[in-house]
């Protein structure tokens, strides 16, 4: 399983919280493991940068902590995207929209 470090933002507003949170607090970057990766569209990219809580149905059911206790999140990328992250990374506790969500 992948791993990544990034500050997971609880409820985020946009991205853009998201980003200024992770800049501002570095020090709280955690472990975190990728259990998929999901390839969106890159009018999906922007609709979860632009409004993480609205339902996305591919995150339903999905994130939480594995058998061992580490956190796990989905990795939501989209090859054409060129800007500051590489992917969202997105745990979703269980439901299908962005409860925490962290970049890389």
């Amino acid at each position: 399983m992948k791993k990544v470090k990034c500050y997971m933002i609880r409820k985020p507003m946009d991205i853009q919280e998201v980003v200024d949170m992770s800049f501002r607090y570095p020090e709280r970057a955690e472990n975190i493991y990728i259990s998929e990766t999901v390839e969106v569209s890159q009018d999906v990219f922007n609709k979860i940068c632009k409004n993480p809580a609205a339902d996305y149905d591919f995150l339903a059911g999905k994130g939480g902590s594995d058998g061992d206790g580490h956190l796990t999140a989905v990795e939501v990328i989209n090859r054409d995207f060129r800007g500051l992250m590489k992917s969202l990374i997105i745990n979703p506790e269980g439901a299908s929209y962005c409860r925490y969500m962290g970049i890389f």
